[in-house]
């Protein structure tokens, strides 16, 4: 689904847009374990997977926000 809305994009072009996408999932992907091991030290595993369940439904919930947005922008 985010690579089809990355190749609708009409601010990039299609293979800008994918590249990004592309970028920014190698991204979490290298910074997600080094971040869960962090917070794994600091306290516990059971509060750093606590913690990145709360981000992620952060991400959800602010994606849901934009995309509302961009649709009445659009109309």
């Amino acid at each position: 689904m985010v690579y089809s809305a990355a190749g609708k994009s009409k601010s990039l072009s299609p293979g800008t847009a994918l590249t990004a996408v592309s970028s920014m999932g190698f991204i979490g992907l290298l910074i997600g374990p080094p971040v869960i091991g962090f917070i794994a030290e600091a306290t516990n595993l059971k509060a750093s997977f606590l913690t990145i369940s709360i981000m992620s439904v952060a991400v959800v919930v602010f994606a849901s926000l934009m995309s509302g947005r961009t649709q009445k922008n659009n109309t």
